[in-house]
């Protein structure tokens, strides 16, 4: 195996995008992060990391909610864009088309392959930026994404991003089924 300088090859990837909704008042703001992640599921809760300057992590702090939305590769332009302009100079409420539950808590977008409402339960200090954390309270999918009721990534093509080239990809083909295939397995004698 080759060492290689982690500074500039450092990644876990490829990693989940997501693009992030909050609600301030009447400002709506959206912004794509790769840093997220699940963090239980009993009760359902995920994570993610963001710039303690960015408006999405000042929106957070006050309202105490945020929406995770899951982008296919066809929404790639929009969730570049609202990923490389700041809500603070830029209006990006017009970007994608929004929807709320019912709490009206914070917009969601229309046409992702998976959209989540979260109340935030904890805030946590990473390298001091904040590790938000929040239970998922409501979870919509549209039907041409699901597969006997549930979400089937191969209809959604969900956008991967890759730190080590800067790059947008999407899921490949299914492999095996997890927490099987390896059940048959024999491990070889330490002799």
């Amino acid at each position: 195996m080759q060492s290689l300088d982690v500074k500039k090859q450092f990644g876990i990837f490829p990693m989940p995008i997501v693009v992030i909704g909050t609600q301030l008042e009447t400002k709506v703001n959206f912004m794509t992060a790769a840093w997220a992640v699940q963090v239980d599921h009993n009760p359902p809760m995920v994570g993610v990391v963001l710039s303690k300057d960015h408006l999405t992590s000042i929106h957070i702090k006050k309202t105490g909610w945020f929406s995770l939305s899951i982008p296919t590769a066809d929404h790639v332009v929009a969730t570049d864009y609202v990923g490389i302009h700041s809500g603070n100079e830029t209006d990006k409420s017009s970007v994608f088309p929004i929807f709320y539950s019912r709490q009206k808590k914070a917009p969601m977008i229309e046409g992702c392959a998976l959209s989540m409402e979260c109340r935030l339960v904890q805030t946590l200090e990473i390298s001091s930026d904040p590790f938000f954390i929040g239970k998922i309270e409501t979870l919509f999918a549209k039907d041409q994404y699901l597969t006997d009721g549930k979400p089937d990534f191969s209809k959604m093509r969900p956008l991967l991003y890759c730190s080590t080239d800067g790059s947008y990809w999407q899921v490949g083909e299914h492999v095996a089924k997890a927490w099987s295939v390896g059940r048959e397995k024999a491990v070889p004698d330490k002799d």
